[in-house]
């Protein structure tokens, strides 16, 4: 039994498909065949069901592939304690972003991480929290960024910074007249919110109490945050972005931006990783990169300001 049997067992498990597998691996499709088919001899059970398409693995095979990443996670700690004992930024960093933060913050961090991390790899996610915290919990990811702590005892987290929720009202609204938001007056069949799932809409739903049904005429699904916006610059409703965002509005855009009566809503971002992870050097260098991206005045909680939860 090899590490790279393992790798291709996790792999087909992914794609379903034996080609694509390969092509993932970066190996041939009778490679990958041949190989899972020892493993399989060596252990004496079938850990897929290759009547089925996409191929699946069977009851055993389901736990073999689980035991699989928690071997090739343990075995990855090498290489990671490696470069920790000599305080080196190599390798590869699996990392994930919120949705409600990547269009944001990536832009302006990538030119710092160019330089910072000549030579590492890094993999960047878009996933929502808890599909994020999953996979820090099976070690498909060595670090996410997110608005919420952890509940899990297996993970860590660091706040980064503060990020102030906004109004983004149209000129034909009728709060667009208000130099500020009251969140009493928000109606919940004009507003765009992201759907269940995102900690963005929670924290907001919260804070203010928009836990009534929505008997709107056009629901929107599975909608973006870019895509709320367009609709709100057409005229269509309302809805809330963060204030990283203002960054990139034009000045007609700015003039739709509306900041909430005290006490202003924000959201702590986090740093969170799993608790065997052994890369601190990189961890605070990640902190560091990211907390030089914002403005000074995030990195604290503001006079009149209040974490959503």
């Amino acid at each position: 039994m090899t590490l790279q049997q393992l790798e291709y067992i996790i792999a087909l498990q992914e794609y379903g498909n034996f080609t694509r597998a390969a092509d993932a691996c970066g190996v041939t499709q009778p490679t990958i065949s041949t190989m899972i088919q020892r493993l399989e001899a060596e252990l004496g059970v079938a850990i897929f069901d290759r009547t089925r398409q996409p191929v699946v693995a069977t009851d055993v095979g389901e736990n073999i592939i689980a035991q699989a990443k928690v071997v090739l996670g343990e075995a990855s700690k090498m290489d990671a304690l490696v470069q920790e004992q000599y305080a080196t930024l190599q390798g590869e960093l699996n990392i994930a972003f919120l949705p409600t933060i990547a269009p944001f913050l990536l832009p302006k961090l990538l030119p710092s991480w160019k330089k910072a991390f000549n030579g590492l790899t890094i993999n960047i996610k878009e996933l929502k929290t808890q599909v994020a915290y999953d996979k820090l919990l099976r070690r498909e990811l060595d670090v996410a960024v997110v608005a919420s702590e952890p509940e899990s005892d297996a993970l860590r987290s660091r706040v980064l910074y503060y990020e102030e929720f906004l109004g983004y009202i149209p000129p034909s609204n009728k709060l667009y007249k208000e130099p500020l938001l009251h969140s009493g007056e928000i109606s919940v069949d004009e507003l765009w919110l992201l759907s269940e799932g995102h900690c963005f809409r929670t924290q907001l739903e919260n804070f203010c109490k928009l836990k009534e049904e929505s008997h709107a005429a056009i629901s929107y699904a599975e909608g973006s945050l870019m895509g709320f916006m367009h609709m709100v610059e057409e005229g269509e409703g309302i809805t809330f972005i963060p204030s990283l965002a203002k960054a990139y509005l034009s000045e007609e855009q700015l003039k739709m931006v509306r900041s909430f009566t005290i006490p202003r809503p924000i959201r702590a971002i986090q740093l969170v990783w799993h608790k065997d992870y052994v890369r601190h050097t990189l961890l605070n260098k990640l902190e560091e990169t990211i907390k030089r991206a914002v403005p000074k005045e995030m990195l604290t909680i503001a006079p009149g300001q209040k974490l959503a939860k």
